[in-house]
């Protein structure tokens, strides 16, 4: 029977995972070994994992495959016979409530399961950030973040076009054509645009954090943990003029920045390798710079409705050791801000340590808190992000 297979698959995949690499990536090899697989199978398997560890630590004492069963319950928006294999398999559940409302959807589980809260599936007990609700938090597990997409300026027409013969549907047009949201999963990067550079895929949040970026044109600015690019990208797209230092310490990120700085047509970027965690020196670098972004790493805690495998695979005195580093960081940046020049700091993090705690610590080494925010994406299915504002005084 094909859903009992591909049900043993599912429990056998879900047992193997380490959490050792990302779960997009850790599938797609087990596919291609397992290449006789269609992509009906690799599709459904592959959209029956991410609900069993978007449960997070609910019902953990219950089997996995009875978690996976609930899991799919709260998760999937329509029934379907795997659903229905799962749930009659392993549990006496409804399958009927697949098109049901979350709400519905946990009273039921509830009468079958006493001990089940969705409190659980985000089960730490550091303190959130200000505004922040864990009930939501926790509920905004269960279904997965909008694919987001922010247009470059000019090409509004061009994506627009695209978008409308590939029969793909727009679920939210922003800023006059310049970010637009697509349903999960959804697949643009075959669009002609993008390969031209017409559109990053670039999550709402972050697309908000540019408007706390204020530079001139003949400004030197430093994307410090700058990965593949996106803040630079996003800041020349509004101050092409700008001359802009990126580093990272991953090969393979900087060279996926290189490419797509090279296919957005954007010049005026020095990209570096440097770890500063260990080197807060790169040789050859500006003695200092008007402004500086550090999207810090961070627990990634804002965006783990995306990489819902985090939920099970972080272990809370994580969040201490990344706000040491965040500090760290902090200080290599204010080294070499000019006065009044100014650092935003970025995480995509919900938890209050790495985000008024290190505000606390840039204020304890005299930096000025000029703004922080709160972008919470939650309402419009987006990631969580917080952005603070800092400027170093003229007199340091």
């Amino acid at each position: 029977m094909i859903h009992q297979r591909r049900h043993e698959v599912i429990q056998k995949l879900i047992r193997a995972y380490d959490g050792q690499e990302p779960l997009p990536i850790y599938l797609k090899r087990y596919f291609r070994q397992h290449r006789n697989m269609g992509s009906t199978d690799r599709r459904t398997i592959a959209s029956f994992v991410y609900p069993y560890f978007r449960l997070g630590r609910a019902l953990d004492a219950c089997p996995a495959a009875e978690r996976l069963a609930i899991g799919n319950l709260l998760c999937q928006r329509e029934r379907s016979p795997l659903l229905d294999y799962a749930l009659s398999s392993q549990t006496t559940l409804d399958p009927g409530l697949a098109g049901a409302g979350l709400e519905e959807k946990v009273s039921h589980i509830m009468e079958k399961y006493p001990g089940f809260s969705v409190s659980d599936v985000f089960p730490f007990t550091s303190p959130l950030s200000d505004g922040l609700d864990l009930s939501a938090v926790a509920a905004s597990m269960l279904m997965p973040p909008l694919v987001w997409i922010r247009v470059r300026p000019g090409r509004e027409k061009s994506v627009a076009k695209a978008v409308k013969e590939a029969g793909l549907e727009i679920l939210h047009n922003m800023e006059g054509g310049r970010t637009l949201a697509f349903a999960p999963g959804t697949k643009l990067t075959t669009l002609v645009p993008f390969d031209r550079g017409g559109f990053e895929i670039q999550d709402l949040s972050s697309q908000r954090t540019g408007k706390y970026m204020e530079a001139g044109t003949d400004e030197l600015w430093w994307d410090m943990c700058g990965g593949a690019g996106g803040k630079t990208l996003m800041l020349k797209s509004r101050i092409p003029e700008l001359n802009v230092f990126l580093t990272d310490r991953r090969d393979g990120i900087l060279q996926s920045a290189v490419k797509r700085f090279r296919k957005a047509g954007v010049s005026g970027v020095t990209v570096v390798k440097a770890d500063l965690n260990r080197d807060p020196v790169p040789h050859g670098f500006p003695a200092s710079f008007d402004g500086i972004i550090l999207d810090a790493p961070c627990s990634g805690s804002g965006s783990w409705a995306r990489t819902p495998e985090r939920i099970t695979t972080f272990r809370e005195n994580e969040i201490g050791s990344y706000a040491r580093l965040q500090r760290k960081l902090i200080d290599v940046a204010s080294a070499r801000l000019k006065a009044g020049g100014q650092l935003v700091y970025i995480t995509c993090s919900v938890f209050r340590e790495e985000n008024e705690g290190a505000v606390d610590h840039a204020k304890a080494i005299d930096l000025q808190c000029v703004k922080t925010v709160l972008l919470n994406g939650i309402p419009e299915r987006a990631e969580c992000l917080f952005v603070a504002v800092m400027k170093k005084q003229p007199d340091q």
